[in-house]
């Protein structure tokens, strides 16, 4: 009887000496939960101070598109060129990253306004008309056109895609991001 009530005594002494140290561990969830609060919120004030960028410092063309959409950190990582004569563009380029919790999709592609063929009028048709292009019977992919013609924009975010309560800034990002596109060489 000794040994046993022995032996709770020092499962009792031990439980509560893990107990003490675990509240001043740096790797708990709380501390974790305000270093990724902290990070989070760091994040959020860095996305909402515009950054001062003319576009006419660029090129008028797909890459000096791209690297405008970087210097306003709306793109990141490095591009995947794409096979822009599926539909009729001349080049295009394709970013793969996460912001806030969402994957982002963004593609960007050039046509030769003065010398459209035939996929390139009818996808720039379909987007202008409806907001959408279809390659080959393949699912519809929303695009925008840009203000001057030349550009096609895709933008997709996972976390505005079924989701029923999307993260604002993800929202504002994406309409922020277009608008920078679309007028990109008005």
């Amino acid at each position: 009887m000794k040994k046993i009530a022995l032996i709770t005594a020092v499962i009792i002494a031990v439980s509560a000496c893990f107990v003490g140290c675990a509240a001043n561990d740096p790797l708990s969830n709380k501390d974790a939960y305000t270093a990724t609060q902290a990070t989070q919120e760091a994040t959020e004030a860095t996305h909402d101070e515009p950054k001062s960028v003319n576009p006419s410092d660029y090129e008028n063309n797909v890459d000096g598109l791209c690297k405008y959409l970087k210097a306003l950190d709306y793109l990141q990582g490095e591009p995947v060129k794409m096979a822009a004569d599926l539909i009729g563009a001349e080049k295009g380029y394709r970013y793969v990253f996460t912001y806030e919790k969402g994957n982002i999709n963004a593609e960007l592609y050039e046509y030769n306004t003065n010398n459209l063929n035939d996929k390139a009028k009818a996808t720039i048709e379909s987007v202008k008309k409806n907001g959408y292009f279809q390659i080959q019977g393949f699912d519809k992919v929303e695009a925008y056109m840009s203000d001057n013609g030349k550009y096609l924009i895709i933008y997709s975010d996972s976390n505005l895609i079924d989701n029923n309560s999307p993260n604002e800034s993800n929202k504002q990002r994406e309409l922020d991001f277009l608008k920078a596109a679309e007028e990109f060489y008005k």
